[in-house]
């Protein structure tokens, strides 16, 4: 395997950042953004990413996500942040199916490193449901269950499968996206410097183990939260939200 030897960190500038991810063939489409259509605040908010509607100069409709800045005591925290953004662009790169949301490629944006998606107007699952009732729901689930199953044939475990990082494209094909908390199984091609922090789980839809200290995402969370994607296609078939249970 061809291994970049030189570790992908925060303390890099963003434009090395984003010349080591051309070298891994994702583009810098910094020079496509029609920064006139940019609003001037986000058009929604994650729980750890900011998204702004925009569009390229080619008319395109796109979704812009930046990674919030992180409220840190020293200097640390635009570097977590360059390493979290990092980290979902190089697991994002791996999935190229259909049933996984496209990555257009990354900008410079507001002075930040930014991921850019095409932008689907259906919004998430949840959203998308409630507003369609009648849409076939069964074949929806089936769809989720096969991106899972093409992100763990490569060795991806996804991490936070949940309605919200679940978007329907208007041909009513399910995107699976948000890749923030995945991981990869292998070794990586490229060397990332990760942040010790926790990756931020939905508890909702977490497999218990996840909640450990140090316990590593493995390919059996998703599998739960399929389970629980169940209960998603509860929240799909029922169109109620998925109970807790206390353990």
């Amino acid at each position: 395997m061809n291994t970049i030897s030189t570790p992908v960190s925060g303390a890099m500038p963003a434009a090395q950042i984003l010349t080591l991810f051309q070298s891994r063939g994702c583009e810098d489409i910094t020079s496509t953004l029609d920064l006139s259509s940019m609003p001037p605040i986000p058009t929604s908010c994650g729980g750890q990413g900011n998204v702004y509607k925009g569009k390229l100069t080619d008319g395109r409709e796109v979704a812009i996500k930046i990674i919030r800045m992180m409220i840190s005591s020293n200097s640390n925290g635009e570097e977590k942040n360059l390493q979290q953004v990092a980290h979902e662009l190089y697991i994002w790169t791996k999935c190229k199916h259909r049933n996984t949301l496209e990555l257009f490629g990354m900008a410079i944006f507001h002075g930040h490193l930014a991921m850019i998606s095409p932008w689907i107007d259906n919004g998430n699952l949840s959203w998308f449901i409630s507003q369609n009732p009648e849409v076939n729901r069964y074949d929806l689930c089936a769809q989720v269950a096969e991106a899972i199953a093409y992100m763990h044939l490569h060795d991806i475990v996804h991490g936070d499968i949940k309605c919200g990082n679940i978007l329907v494209s208007s041909d009513h094909v399910i995107k699976v996206m948000d890749f923030g908390s995945s991981t990869l199984k292998r070794e990586y091609s490229l060397k990332l410097k990760v942040s010790s922090g926790q990756p931020a789980y939905s508890l909702r839809w977490a497999a218990p183990e996840l909640l450990m200290i140090d316990e590593k995402p493995k390919f059996e969370v998703d599998i739960y939260a399929l389970g629980m994607q169940k209960r998603v296609s509860y929240v799909a078939i029922t169109l109620q939200v998925a109970p807790c249970s206390s353990p």
